[in-house]
């Protein structure tokens, strides 16, 4: 998701907070689907993305388990 889509997302919960309408959050969230949601798209960024192989993965854990 892009920065304006989760600033929607956030704007919605806020809002979902505030008033407690389950009913509006999951509207906003079906419209950001609409919108954003373009199977086509989404398989497209996915196989422009490489897989995290072994060693990206040893990074991740080795960053979160020394807090750096």
């Amino acid at each position: 998701m892009g920065r304006g889509q989760i600033g929607e997302l956030r704007r919605a919960y806020r809002e979902f907070q505030c008033r407690g309408d389950v009913d509006a959050l999951l509207a906003a969230v079906e419209d950001l689907g609409r919108c954003f949601g373009d199977p086509q798209r989404e398989a497209a960024v996915r196989r422009a993305r490489p897989p995290i192989g072994r060693q990206e993965l040893r990074l991740v854990g080795f960053d979160l388990v020394s807090g750096g």
